[in-house]
């Protein structure tokens, strides 16, 4: 083997060493970029579920505040006869607290509803703003309304954290 054959053969390894070793650096940056945005998605949907739980727990004691059957809220009998606590928990721990979420949730929501998996934004949206939490009324939001639209919110997301975990990146 002369010198020239030799500087070829360390010049096209240095080249594949080279390629490889950009691929390499191409594919870990995919994968770290993949598991940060798995890992955000994973964080924006644990939020979700306990911004919506919060407001499903506020509508739900709503409905005992104000038939008076708060005290006996864990057996779901009876009546109470003095509900003064239960209402001053309500109204000063509770409903701040469920206003809080339906504000959070309201500024998380992309209202672009043209976008595929957006189209139930607008309607989560709108049942947001109609929840009152100091007065019940007919063809009130219920929390089986609430836990069914964000169901179908969150259904898509867990497609892609799960095809995330598989390596499937979809942009």
């Amino acid at each position: 083997m002369d010198l020239y054959d030799f500087l070829k053969l360390i010049l096209s390894g240095s080249l594949l060493t080279s390629i490889f070793a950009r691929q390499t650096n191409q594919i870990n940056m995919q994968k770290l970029f993949a598991e940060t945005v798995s890992k955000s998605r994973m964080e924006w949907i644990t939020s979700f579920r306990n911004e919506i739980g919060i407001i499903v727990a506020a509508i739900r004691m709503r409905n005992y505040v104000l038939e008076r059957n708060c005290c006996n809220l864990e057996n779901g009998k009876g009546t109470c006869s003095d509900c003064e606590e239960c209402q001053k928990k309500y109204y000063t721990e509770i409903v701040p607290r469920a206003l809080e979420a339906v504000s959070t949730l309201r500024t998380r929501l992309n209202m672009n509803i043209t976008r595929n998996g957006n189209e139930y934004n607008g309607i989560l949206d709108d049942i947001l703003s109609r929840i009152d939490f100091y007065e019940k009324k007919k063809n009130d939001v219920s929390g089986e309304d609430l836990i069914s639209i964000t169901r179908k919110i969150l259904e898509p997301e867990w497609g892609r954290v799960k095809d995330e975990a598989r390596g499937v990146y979809k942009h």
